[in-house]
């Protein structure tokens, strides 16, 4: 989690959702971004508010449709040499790497170190269960939203996915996954498949 404490701006970086440009675009702008006392990238805002102030920030989040967060963070990995799995307890080349249904429903949470495809972005934005976070930003109008907590927006593409579109990836199952498991986006956030 950034914040510049001049300007009074924290961003919760939620993976997968536009984070690594908004970073690279918040130093641009303020030479004194950094990490909330030395937490990691991806805090959630539960992590860190013993750490700092959050009542002296205005607080800015990213959320994305999380069907097709996980097909971004799938080919965000195959696009790597190799990913992590633990069941393995080492990496293992893509070219071994399960298609998508299986990755995501058997290895997904295991495949990565921020647990990303079992965690809600509800819980990387909510204080006591109520969405804390001033600009709640939606994937689908990044540069609108962007443009308004910030001021400004010159975002560069970062991190950037390349395949075909998100609904061709899954079948009943995989819904069915992303249904439960992020049941709370959806009904908070208002997303549809």
């Amino acid at each position: 989690m950034r914040y510049s404490k001049k300007h009074k701006k924290l961003f919760v970086h939620i993976p997968r959702c536009a984070g690594k440009s908004i970073v690279v675009m918040m130093k641009s702008h303020y030479k004194d971004v950094r990490l909330v006392n030395k937490s990691w990238t991806h805090s959630r805002l539960k992590d860190v508010r013993k750490n700092i102030d959050l009542s002296k920030y205005e607080k800015i989040a990213v959320v994305r449709n999380p069907w097709e967060r996980m097909v971004s963070l799938y080919c965000f990995l195959r696009q790597r040499k190799a990913w992590f799995d633990t069941r393995k307890g080492k990496k293992v080349l893509n070219k071994n790497m399960p298609e998508f249904t299986d990755w995501l429903i058997n290895y997904g949470k295991k495949s990565h170190n921020i647990k990303t495809s079992d965690t809600p972005q509800f819980d990387w934005v909510s204080l006591n269960g109520k969405v804390a976070v001033d600009h709640l930003i939606r994937y689908e109008k990044l540069e609108k939203g962007v443009k308004k907590a910030f001021g400004f927006c010159d975002l560069a593409e970062s991190h950037t996915t390349y395949h075909s579109h998100w609904k061709t990836y899954y079948n009943e199952k995989s819904d069915k996954y992303i249904r439960r498991i992020f049941k709370k986006d959806i009904e908070v956030f208002g997303y549809e498949f």
